[in-house]
């Protein structure tokens, strides 16, 4: 990855992981939170039923 010279010093947030291992433990908790996330919407959404279902 090419620095500019005004910012050398600085480490890219963006710059890739040099290992696998690197990319997947700063990706995991990103992908911890997003499900637990996507199973507390999916429990709201089945508590209070929006369709009713149980009343036809």
């Amino acid at each position: 990855m090419v620095y500019n010279s005004k910012h050398s010093s600085k480490k890219n947030v963006l710059e890739k992981h040099e290992t696998i291992y690197q990319e997947m433990i700063c990706h995991l908790p990103i992908a911890i939170f997003s499900v637990a996330f996507a199973m507390v919407i999916i429990s709201f959404l089945s508590y209070f039923d929006i369709n009713d279902t149980e009343e036809k």
